[in-house]
C-alpha cells in the first residue's frame, strides 16, 4: 500500500509540474536541463566542455574534480562524452569561490553521471548519496538523496541533488563557505582534504557535469531525475580471455595495431641464445593492442577490471639507455 501510495504522489507531482509549465525531464546531456533558473549563482565544471553558461553568475571552471590518496579519478571515455571515473573512494570537489555559499541554507548539486551500476549498492537498488561538509574536526555528511533504478540506461544523466548547509557548533557559521578557527588538514578550499564538498563512497561513479547552484538553480530534483530507457546492449557475453602468442602462431581475439605512430616490427628470432622467439618490437615508443569482434564485450556492458599479461625479453643491449617496459606499474612472475 505505502509503495502505491507513493507512486500515485509522485506521479501526481509530475501532472502538476506539467500543469504549471514547468519542464520536466528527461533532459539532453548536450545541454543545461530546461528548468534551470539563469538568475541563481552556479558554479561548474565540464570534463570536456560543450555547455554554455547561461548567464553571467554561472561561472565555468570555478570547480575543480581533485585526485590523489583515497579520492583518486582517472578520464575516462564512453557514451560520446570524455568524463571522470572514481577509482578510489571519494569524489572531492573544490570550488574557487567557495565563501560564495556561507549565506545558503540549502546547497543544490547538479551532476552527469554515466548510468552504469555504480550509481546503486551491490545488489543493484537505490543507494543514499552522502556528501561530506564542513572542515575537520566540524563534519556533517547529509543525505542529497538517491538516483532511481531507471537510471541505469547506459546513458548519460542529468541528477539533481539537495542538502542542507548545516550551522558549525564553535562559531555559529555555515560548514560549507567559511573557515572556521579551529579548522585542521587540507581546508585551502572550506572542506575536507583540499576540496569543498565531497561525495562519499563512490567508487567506479562516471561524472562528466558537476555543478554547485543555489536553491532552485538547476529546477526540483522531482523534475530533474527523469531518465530515458536504456539503450539496447546484447548481453555480456561468456568470455574472459584474448590473447595472442606470436611465436606458435596462436591467434584469438588479439591483434598488434601497426599504425600511425605505433608502428612494429614483427622478428623472427629474439631472446637469449638458447631461447629464440618470434617477436614483435615497436618502430617507436607504443605498442598497442587490439581486440576484436568485441570478444570481451561491448562499451555499452558494464566496465570490468581486467588484467595485461604480457611475455617480453629484457634486452641486455638497452642496459643503461633507460628503456624501460610499461605501464607504470606492472607485477613479474616467478621467473622474473
Amino acid at each position: 500500500m505505502r509503495t502505491t501510495l507513493f507512486t500515485l504522489g509522485f506521479a501526481s507531482s509530475l501532472l502538476a509540474a506539467s500543469a504549471l509549465g514547468v519542464p520536466v525531464g528527461p533532459f539532453s546531456p548536450e545541454d543545461w536541463p530546461a528548468s534551470k533558473d539563469p538568475t541563481k549563482t552556479v558554479h561548474y565544471v565540464v570534463t570536456d566542455g560543450g555547455l554554455t553558461p547561461p548567464s553571467d553568475s554561472w561561472l565555468e571552471g570555478q570547480l575543480q574534480i581533485l585526485t590523489g590518496g583515497d579520492q583518486v579519478t582517472e578520464n575516462f571515455t564512453i557514451g560520446g562524452h570524455s568524463g571522470k571515473k572514481v577509482t578510489g573512494n571519494y569524489l572531492n570537489i573544490a570550488d574557487a569561490v567557495f565563501t560564495d555559499w556561507a549565506e545558503e541554507e540549502f546547497i543544490d548539486i547538479l551532476v552527469q553521471v554515466y548510468g552504469d551500476a555504480a550509481l546503486f549498492n551491490a545488489a543493484g537498488a537505490p543507494r543514499n548519496f552522502h556528501f561530506l561538509t564542513g572542515t575537520l574536526p566540524e563534519l556533517a555528511a547529509p543525505n542529497g538523496g538517491q538516483i532511481p533504478v531507471e537510471a541505469k540506461n547506459k546513458r548519460w544523466n542529468w541528477v539533481l541533488f539537495r542538502i542542507p548547509n548545516g550551522i558549525r557548533a564553535s562559531d555559529g557559521t555555515r560548514l560549507v563557505g567559511s573557515i572556521p578557527a579551529n579548522a585542521q588538514g587540507g581546508f585551502q578550499f572550506g572542506g575536507v582534504n583540499g576540496g569543498t564538498i565531497r561525495m562519499e563512497g563512490v567508487p567506479g561513479l562516471t561524472v562528466r557535469v558537476i555543478a554547485f547552484g543555489q536553491l532552485g538553480a538547476f529546477g526540483e530534483p522531482e523534475d530533474v531525475n527523469q531518465f530515458l530507457p536504456p539503450e539496447t546492449c546484447d548481453p555480456e557475453p561468456e568470455t574472459n580471455l584474448a590473447e595472442l602468442d606470436l611465436n606458435t602462431g596462436l591467434t584469438s581475439h588479439l591483434q598488434v595495431l601497426d599504425d600511425g605512430d605505433q608502428t612494429v616490427t614483427i622478428e623472427a628470432s629474439v631472446g637469449p641464445a638458447a631461447d629464440k622467439r618470434r617477436a614483435v618490437r615497436p618502430n617507436g615508443v607504443f605498442l598497442n593492442f587490439g581486440i576484436t569482434d568485441n570478444y570481451l564485450g561491448k562499451p555499452c556492458n558494464d566496465p570490468r577490471t581486467v588484467k595485461v599479461c604480457v611475455d617480453f625479453y629484457d634486452d641486455p643491449a638497452f642496459a643503461g639507455a633507460n628503456v624501460r617496459f610499461g605501464p607504470e606499474a606492472y607485477a613479474t612472475d616467478d621467473k622474473g
